[in-house]
């Protein structure tokens, strides 16, 4: 195949057309057009595909309606860049109110095209907005991981089918740039009949025969794992865990954490370790709720499965909703979790659970190992600074205190290193699109309704400076606002988790403060007290717990403040990976 954007957009295309195939969806209707080209010919040269050419987009949209609401199965919709897909939105309206799958998918210019007047180039990122059930976009020539493109159609397809939620219209938005195509244009990987299943399967957990024989998949695995983040039914995820016996890596806000006999909580500082991480090896991998934070667990699972080397494990996330940024996952459990309980429960009872044991104390054992690890750091004062503070935080807290912990550091360090306690607050954090705008408010909100909820429990906030900065003036609505609230800023003058990225040892010290740093400067104490709010200065992690106790007695909101520095934290983390590297090696080989 030839090299540069031809290779691209016909591999492209090519693994679009494959995948719709593998989704069950092989009718398609193609209007003229010459950026469409990469697509109409996969299509029209898959043996697989049924396709319509009709000159018109906006007839086409209606007569892939009419074929759609025969055959029952969405139906795809190609055009070229421009009006031509705006053409499409008559029939895209009437497929939304009538519930019937359209996949349409546009071929577009690159977007650096956009608004330089170009050709036959409009803004197509917001077409049929309001009428779509699902969108997305490709850009051929940034060469896309073969899984992302292969997640993406097969979520497309789910949701223009109906199967995640109401059947209707998706937008496929693909980019591709010039040449078109090769000299001997090359769609072989559009082979119909292949083996190969769709990128994602579905478990309906309301079809009695369909969750039964999932689960005896299940209690047949030898090496299994769960993995949770927060999620919306943890009593049933904890049944499950209990049933299964799997080792459960948990996220702090699973608040399944001391309750799971199986309970992994320290994943992130020993699957960093390379020899580890290939020894604990799973077969299958049941993943709920929302993702971690730990980048060692994501390359534990694998980003891209498509690129392992080692044996790949089968994963099924409980999303009912589709979510799986990493594109890792076989399939999705839709419906109640409670049915899979219902299920594993009477078969437990048949079937013999044929969990290795061994596989499951060996987490507990690495588990154990870098527990005690921390737990000696800690009482040596080790630790480090920021570390310490949120392991501290989480000893002076309840279970029916409040703990809200910003994105970026705080959210890792609870992850890895806060979670020991014998009892766990509450623990909430804005960890959808991982900003720092609105940390402060939303804070606020959730001590407001924990106030009203229970006036004896404290509301907690670890913050970093930056993000505390960003939200700062919604101190002059916390002023007034008579609540057990406390604020805990770790000020290390800017950025802190930018010092653990490569760019911090390629670049120039000037550039990378400037760039990443970004130090502000500023007196953050001067700051709070100008709203009038009172504030504690934490000389040492451990005057933090004097700070919560004295909010109990209180009703006027407080900031600590615990000044860091940034260098040393980047090096106390080294220290503590270092630490508990060296343990578990030691005890392995």
């Amino acid at each position: 195949m030839e090299q540069g954007s031809a290779a691209h957009n016909e591999l492209v295309a090519a693994t679009i057309v494959d995948e719709l195939i593998k989704n069950g969806i092989s009718i398609a209707c193609i209007s003229p057009g010459s950026r469409s080209t990469p697509l109409a010919l996969a299509l029209i040269r898959c043996q697989g595909f049924s396709t319509h050419v009709l000159l018109d987009e906006r007839s086409s949209g209606f007569f892939a309606l009419g074929l759609a609401k025969v055959h029952k199965i969405p139906v795809v919709v190609v055009t070229t860049s421009g009006t031509a897909a705006v053409e499409l939105s008559p029939a895209v309206s009437e497929a939304y109110q009538s519930e019937i799958g359209l996949l349409l998918i546009t071929a577009d210019r690159p977007f650096e095209l956009y608004g330089t007047g170009s050709a036959q180039t409009i803004d197509q990122t917001a077409l049929f907005s309001g009428y779509l059930r699902g969108r997305r976009f490709i850009d051929a020539d940034a060469v896309e991981s073969y899984s992302r493109i292969r997640a993406t159609i097969s979520r497309l397809a789910l949701e223009a089918s109906g199967v995640l939620d109401t059947p209707g219209p998706v937008h496929l938005n693909v980019a591709f740039r010039e040449p078109l195509l090769g000299s001997t244009p090359d769609f072989s990987t559009c082979i119909p009949g292949k083996a190969e299943l769709p990128w994602y399967q579905v478990v309906d957990l309301t079809i009695v025969i369909a969750t039964d024989a999932f689960c005896a998949r299940l209690l047949s695995q030898e090496r299994g794992l769960i993995v949770v983040g927060a999620t919306n039914e943890p009593e049933a995820v904890y049944a499950i865990a209990e049933l299964l016996g799997w080792p459960t890596l948990l996220d702090p806000r699973s608040g399944l954490v001391h309750r799971t006999t199986n309970a992994v909580l320290h994943h992130d500082l020993f699957l960093r370790i390379d020899d580890i991480g290939e020894m604990l090896d799973p077969e299958f991998i049941l993943y709920f709720g929302q993702g971690q934070a730990s980048k060692s667990l994501a390359g534990f699972l694998g980003l891209n499965r498509a690129a392992l080397q080692r044996h790949r494990p089968v994963v099924y996330r409980g999303s009912p909703a589709g979510y799986d940024p990493e594109a890792i996952a076989d399939g999705f459990l839709i419906g109640s979790l409670d049915n899979l309980v219902a299920s594993l429960s009477s078969l437990e009872v048949e079937m013999r659970v044929a969990q290795d044991s061994n596989y499951t104390k060996h987490f507990m054992f690495y588990d154990g190992l870098a527990k005690s690890a921390i737990e000696d750091l800690f009482e040596r004062g080790e630790l480090g600074v920021e570390m310490a503070i949120s392991r501290l935080v989480v000893m002076a807290l309840g279970a029916k205190d409040f703990l809200f912990v910003s994105s970026s550091m705080p959210m890792r360090d609870l992850e890895s290193i806060g979670m020991s306690s014998n009892e766990l607050p509450q623990i909430y954090e804005n960890r959808g699109v991982n900003g720092i705008d609105g940390i402060v408010a939303t804070f606020a909100g959730m001590a407001v309704a924990n106030r009203d909820m229970t006036r004896e429990s404290v509301s907690v906030l670890i913050v970093g400076d930056l993000a505390f900065l960003y939200d700062v003036s919604f101190l002059r609505e916390i002023v007034s606002m008579k609540n057990k609230m406390l604020i805990i800023v770790i000020d290390n003058n800017g950025g802190g988790i930018f010092s653990f990225l490569p760019q911090r040892k390629v670049l120039p010290h000037d550039e990378f403060e400037m760039i990443f740093g970004t130090p502000h400067n500023l007196d953050i104490e001067a700051i709070v007290r100008g709203f009038g709010i009172d504030v504690v200065r934490l000389v040492k992690p451990s005057d933090v717990t004097i700070a919560i106790e004295e909010m109990r007695d209180s009703t006027r909101p407080r900031v600590a403040i615990l000044k860091s520095d940034r260098e040393e934290n980047r090096l106390a983390h080294d220290e503590v990976y270092h630490v508990i590297e060296r343990t578990i090696l030691a005890a392995t080989y």
